[in-house]
């Protein structure tokens, strides 16, 4: 019981050190932001939903030198500190927009003293929901409250996340000495009859009409 005890604090301790750290070079991106930081001897690249006052916040963070295994964390406050440090795993789900949905693997992080409580995420498949969230418009998550069994529901706005997600992990890959790829989902899209003026048109398969 002790040791467990002495473990569920460790974690605790180290989740909450992740979320509230100071950041560094902090740029925001509409509801979103990007910074670097550097947390016990680790440096992570962020993507968060902006700071507010209350309500919850989503944190996305990169890892070099690959940079390509997000993490999520949301990070909550309650009414009151926690008499006890606690870790209680639970499930979750989450959609972007209508995408199909994510089965999420959780775990609720309290800290004794503190008021503040964080849900780390574990999806299924993290490279598809980090995809997602840099197109889609808005980010839904069901999560079984562990102490009641009840669902709970938060939204997220994703307006200027594929900014603040590019930027991290383009801060990330320069650390790490990599070139910055282009970014999914965001490639040119051009009109089918571009192709007819580029400098060496294409030969045409057939003849066109024009009335």
């Amino acid at each position: 019981m002790i040791t467990a005890r002495r473990t569920a604090a460790a974690l605790a301790c180290a989740l909450l050190a992740a979320a509230a750290h100071a950041a560094e070079g902090k740029r925001s991106s509409g509801a979103w932001q990007s910074s670097v930081e550097r947390i016990q001897g680790e440096t992570l690249y962020r993507a968060a939903t902006a700071d507010r006052e209350s309500g919850t916040r989503l944190l996305v963070d990169l890892r070099g030198p690959a940079c390509d295994a997000p993490g999520f964390t949301i990070v909550d406050t309650l009414s009151k500190p926690r008499k006890d440090d606690e870790l209680l795993p639970t499930s979750a789900r989450a959609r972007v927009d209508e995408a199909p949905l994510h089965p999420i693997d959780a775990m609720v992080a309290f800290r004794k003293g503190s008021r503040e409580v964080l849900i780390e995420l574990k999806p299924e498949d993290p490279q598809r929901l980090l995809d997602e969230l840099g197109r889609g418009d808005t980010l839904r998550f069901e999560l079984l409250n562990p102490s009641r069994g009840e669902p709970i529901y938060l939204r997220y706005g994703l307006r200027g996340s594929g900014d603040a997600l590019g930027r991290a992990r383009t801060l990330c890959l320069d650390a790490a000495g990599h070139a910055a790829p282009e970014p999914r989902g965001r490639r040119e899209q051009r009109h089918p009859d571009a192709r007819y003026f580029d400098e060496a048109p294409p030969t045409p398969a057939g003849r066109e009409r024009f009335l």
